[in-house]
């Protein structure tokens, strides 16, 4: 690109990189128009040094353009930086990895081979039995319990048709315990309840 033309002056150089250096922060800022304002901004240092080369009148060292460059842009997100385009990733070669990773043959499995046709059939031998005994001879627990789907006022008052006997000579406060407690079950099942239905009651 061609040198930019002096038409400003020192101070006035500054005060334009003074503007511009708050551009170069913005995180939108794209590749080529941060080129662009860098660019622009050492052309403009490089002008403004030219013309503050002689000391001041005070004799300090005059404050130059550099003072007012930033360090380039560390947002690599944004910087453009060179791509893998196409092909393998870059790998250090391993001479443990030289031969190329391939599958096995292919061998398919022979479903009828005496090792896969017998597997597992020797797993149900002494289990299951003869067939003979069926789930209701296996259960465990008293007599009076076996196959009854009741409530405890059922079990206990089939187990006194089953136990009375039993109960009275060597069970008798047990016995005399479930008989109280199916008189109460009894007396509130029994129990005569006025149920108001208003809707489809008639009046007397």
């Amino acid at each position: 690109s061609a040198a930019m033309p002096t038409l400003l002056t020192s101070s006035s150089m500054m005060s334009t990189m003074q503007r511009i250096r708050p551009l170069l922060q913005l995180r939108h800022l794209s590749s080529e128009r941060y080129s662009y304002w860098r660019g622009f901004l050492d052309r403009l240092a490089t002008e403004a040094n030219a013309l503050t080369t002689e000391p001041s009148a005070s004799g300090k060292q005059a404050t130059t353009a550099d003072s007012y460059l930033l360090p380039e842009s560390r947002d690599l997100a944004r910087k453009a930086r060179p791509m893998q385009n196409g092909g393998l990733l870059p790998r250090l070669k391993d001479p443990r990895h030289e031969a190329p990773v391939v599958m096995p043959p292919y061998q398919p499995i022979d479903d009828w081979h005496p090792k896969q046709a017998l597997f597992g059939q020797n797993d149900y031998i002494d289990i299951l039995g003869e067939g003979e005994v069926t789930p209701k001879d296996l259960y465990v627990g008293p007599n009076y319990t076996r196959l009854s789907r009741g409530s405890e006022f059922l079990r206990n008052f089939r187990r006194l048709s089953v136990q009375d006997e039993y109960m009275k000579e060597f069970m008798p406060t047990r016995r005399s315990i479930i008989q109280l407690n199916n008189y109460n079950s009894l007396k509130y099942r029994n129990k005569r309840r006025n149920n108001v239905f208003p809707k489809y009651r008639e009046e007397p």
